[in-house]
């Protein structure tokens, strides 16, 4: 899909991967809608984006009523949607036993929910134009499950889910849907206290948050269905589904 001229909603833009998203978008010429709870922050970051109608729309995405005036609001505004990023997302790096149910609500309204509201409410109108993109910003932890990660794990392998039946029913609609899964990135992400007993080597491997922006660029001009950064950690998903018994022995021993 065509980028420049585009109109983009980004959630989650007010750190790591998501202002990353905010400033690929704006350099490679579209209008970004800057989604996040935080209107100082989303303000810094708008402020650093190239020239353009880019604007800033505070919400927090797990009110569905909010939600849907922030995207009257970028309609209003900016118009049309042409581009969806849906990258907010929260984590916890603890048992599920210790993940109370106000904790997983948190989890599942940010990471899973939001994206479903918001794809329901701007997909009528990108096919009736007959063009536009959904991109999903899932995790390698959404094809891979990962030790003190279950809720986690659960959001976004339904969001993985969501974006594979999204595929089949939008084939031939000129509407695109990228599922993203990033590995370790170094972003606020980790900054809860449950990430305190995180595994520091693992830690050291943290890509910069640029680096996905740049991968989700390409997956929207190229219509690409899947795309894992690094590319490496697709090795994982491969092994799991090739060799299940050996993957799930190795993951015993290095989770």
């Amino acid at each position: 899909m065509r980028i420049e001229g585009a109109t983009t909603l980004v959630t989650g833009a007010s750190s790591g991967i998501g202002a990353a998203v905010c400033r690929a978008l704006a350099d490679a010429g579209a209008t970004v809608a800057l989604v996040a709870r935080r209107a100082e922050r989303l303000a810094e970051i708008a402020a650093a984006l190239p020239p353009g109608r880019h604007a800033t729309f505070p919400c927090d995405v797990r009110d569905p009523a909010a939600l849907a005036a922030a995207l009257a609001a970028v309609r209003a505004r900016l118009g049309d949607v042409d581009v969806l990023v849906n990258n907010a997302g929260i984590g916890r790096y603890q048992p599920f036993v210790e993940t109370d149910a106000e904790e997983t609500a948190a989890i599942l309204e940010t990471n899973l929910h939001a994206a479903l509201h918001l794809t329901r409410a701007v997909l009528p109108g990108m096919l009736a134009r007959g063009r536009g993109h959904v991109v999903n910003v899932a995790s390698i932890a959404g094809r891979i499950g990962s030790r003190n990660h279950a809720v986690y794990c659960a959001s976004k392998f339904a969001l993985a889910g969501f974006s594979e039946s999204l595929v089949y029913e939008l084939a031939g609609t000129g509407v695109g849907v990228t599922l993203v899964n990033p590995g370790i990135i170094a972003t606020p992400f980790f900054d809860h206290a449950s990430f305190a007993r995180f595994p520091a080597r693992a830690r050291r491997r943290a890509i910069a948050p640029a680096v996905v922006a740049a991968a989700i660029v390409r997956a929207i001009r190229r219509d690409r269905i899947e795309v894992t950064v690094p590319a490496h950690y697709a090795i994982g998903t491969l092994l799991k589904t090739l060799a299940p018994a050996l993957f799930r022995r190795l993951m015993q021993r290095n989770a």
